[in-house]
């Protein structure tokens, strides 16, 4: 949550400091996709066996979104406003939950089981581009952070041979690097539509687990969480940018 919270900080000091950042804000909802491509590793500290399978899914995206932006003139052709630059903070429901499971032994038992869940998923991002008349191809650079849930779905009858039975459960939070491209078109001056794809490199989820009656044996799980997202934005421009609505 500290994460959080110096996201809000900037933001705050950014729309509160206008004589050092003459940018105009915006803000507004949006919509998409998200797709996992990830990994879940399971291994035996005590035996060296391991077992893996991919973690993947799709989920609905929404929320909302605030930031600052800017233009930037150059005399490189006819349109006035080229440069394009933005920061800005995202706030986003995740409904990713997905049951992972590696395999079953010879009596149809769930030897590793995980259930993961994806709610909330914040963003700070640094836009640069170049703006055509009313279309404005950019890139993204930015930073992500995600609550996580994750709780085993083992059989109870695995824990006698070292393998943890269900529950377990724990919530973290996890970040990592975001860099996608997207497109900006003005609807009118005081409205903007966006569309975005980008790729974000989570930290894995990491836990070791001993347990077992009959065998004592340790099981170090980690979670790859790599995602793609395609977002649809909506957004209203407020400053000396905002001349003439669209109605």
């Amino acid at each position: 949550m500290k994460s959080v919270k110096k996201l809000l900080v900037t933001l705050l000091l950014i729309c509160a400091s206008p004589a050092l950042f003459a940018y105009d804000g915006y803000v507004g909802g949006a919509v998409g996709i998200g797709s996992f491509d990830g990994l879940y590793n399971v291994q035996n500290f005590s035996t060296g066996e391991k077992h893996f399978t991919h973690n993947d899914g799709l989920s609905f995206i929404g929320g909302g979104q605030i930031g600052v932006e800017d233009w930037f003139e150059n005399r490189w052709c006819g349109c006035v406003d080229e440069l394009y630059t933005a920061f800005e903070l995202s706030f986003l429901y995740n409904s990713y939950e997905r049951t992972i499971r590696t395999l079953t032994d010879t009596l149809g038992r769930t030897n590793q089981g995980l259930r993961v869940k994806n709610d909330f998923l914040f963003g700070a991002d640094f836009k640069w581009g170049t703006r055509f008349c009313s279309v404005s191809p950019y890139i993204v650079t930015g930073y992500a952070l995600g609550q996580w849930q994750r709780w085993l779905l083992n059989d109870t009858s695995t824990a006698t041979i070292g393998i943890p039975a269900s529950g377990n459960g724990h919530t973290e939070w996890k970040n990592g690097f975001k860099l996608g491209a997207g497109v900006r078109y003005d609807v009118c001056d005081c409205v903007f539509f966006d569309m975005q794809y980008s790729y974000t490199w989570f930290q894995d989820i990491r836990r070791d687990f001993t347990s077992g009656t009959e065998v004592r044996q340790t099981w170090k799980h980690k979670v790859k969480l790599n995602q793609q997202r395609v977002v649809f934005a909506l957004n209203w421009v407020f400053g000396d940018l905002c001349r003439d609505w669209c109605f």
